[in-house]
């Protein structure tokens, strides 16, 4: 069973639902409600210090929303967390935004108190402007040029890439770009993922699979070339082992509550983002808690979260199995509407990513390349 004393080693904090651009597969619910307008931003913080000055470690994730247009309210929670925390303990800060308000006093704030930054992009103009629009209907693109260039200014950020139906057959072209833009080193990574809640067509996954293909080509030239580049969750597929185990509730990884919690504007507690009011009503009305970080309900819930996968007999015999069985319980839930039912297309795009990183290490192998060696290194802040 899974024990309310087991430490979280983070949390993922939504100042505000509100955001300046306008993209077709967001699931907030964009509301003017803000964590401190709820009143209930000094409480989570009062418990994160708490927390963090316990466990010596701790890590706060700032997701939207846009939360960059909380500016103000982001200062405040990095400044009281930190003057009240007891050296030599640490928190440790991380942020996912579009990128767009990413400058000036913004970007120098960020920089002096380290923050891990994720900045969503799905490859050039003519593939980020499918999903991602200001809310005019515009092209939101234009307002991420000023990273274009200057990716390296930051010490550790990513790209982000989400996946669609309609942007899978660009996936070569949009790694390639992203790559090219200055996300090539163990400081500046790449992260890509799958809209699992949108349906797929036997089509749009045939196109993806070609660009995967295509992908694996043009990366393995890249490494021969002596480039790099850190991609998640390629980087997990060719390491062809498994993080700890997320079942019932405890695991290496956040696995959907299990070492983060995410705090609403409203200041309720919930698993992950994937299973607040904004994505997952029917979930979510559960009202797993209000108002902290630990509790024995929410502690409680995630032994529903982690039953286990129910598998199908080909399933022991699959080359995908050890990274399939990593996959997060919320986003099973978010293609097939239960936490232990793999849907066909979640599994197709499973094997998709799998066959890539099989499909590369073997072309680098013959090149003499030694995968292993460059996804090894130790990434450093």
């Amino acid at each position: 069973m899974f024990h309310t004393t087991s430490p979280r080693h983070g949390i993922v904090v939504n100042l505000g639902d509100a955001c300046n651009i306008s993209c077709t597969y967001c699931f907030e619910n964009k509301e003017n409600i803000t964590l401190s307008s709820s009143g209930a931003i000094d409480v989570i913080i009062d418990e994160i210090i708490q927390i963090a000055n316990r466990l010596g470690k701790f890590s706060v994730s700032f997701y939207g929303g846009e939360p960059l247009m909380h500016f103000k309210d982001l200062k405040y929670f990095v400044e009281k967390i930190n003057q009240n925390i007891v050296f030599p303990n640490k928190v440790n800060f991380g942020i996912a935004t579009n990128g767009s308000l990413l400058r000036g006093e913004i970007s120098e704030f960020l920089a002096i108190h380290e923050f891990d930054i994720q900045i969503s992009i799905d490859g050039a103009s003519y593939v980020h402007d499918i999903h991602r629009n200001t809310h005019k209907g515009g092209s939101s693109s234009q307002h991420i040029r000023h990273i274009i260039g200057r990716v390296k200014d930051f010490s550790n950020i990513s790209a982000r890439m989400t996946v669609s139906p309609e942007t899978g057959k660009y996936f070569d072209e949009s790694l390639s770009y992203i790559i090219g833009i200055g996300f090539c080193d163990a400081n500046h990574r790449i992260k890509f993922d799958f809209t699992l809640n949108r349906t797929w067509t036997g089509v749009q996954i045939a196109e993806c699979r070609s660009a995967f293909q295509r992908a694996a080509v043009m990366l393995s030239e890249h490494y021969s070339q002596g480039g790099q580049s850190f991609i998640e969750p390629l980087s997990r597929v060719l390491a062809n082992d498994r993080v700890a185990s997320s079942v019932n509730g405890k695991g290496g990884y956040c696995g959907a509550g299990c070492s983060q919690r995410y705090v609403s504007p409203n200041g309720d507690v919930y698993p992950c983002n994937r299973l607040s009011p904004s994505h997952d009503q029917d979930y979510s009305r559960l009202r797993l808690a209000s108002g902290t970080l630990i509790s024995s309900n929410l502690d409680e819930s995630l032994v529903i979260l982690h039953s286990g996968i129910n598998r199908k007999p080909e399933c022991s015999t699959c080359l995908a199995f050890h990274f399939c069985d990593q996959t997060c319980p919320a986003r099973i839930r978010s293609s097939s509407g239960s936490f232990s039912l793999i849907s066909e297309t979640h599994c197709a795009l499973t094997k998709i990513t799998h066959s890539m990183g099989r499909q590369l290490n073997a072309i680098c192998i013959s090149k003499g390349t030694d995968l292993k060696k460059i996804y090894n290194k130790k990434l450093t802040k």
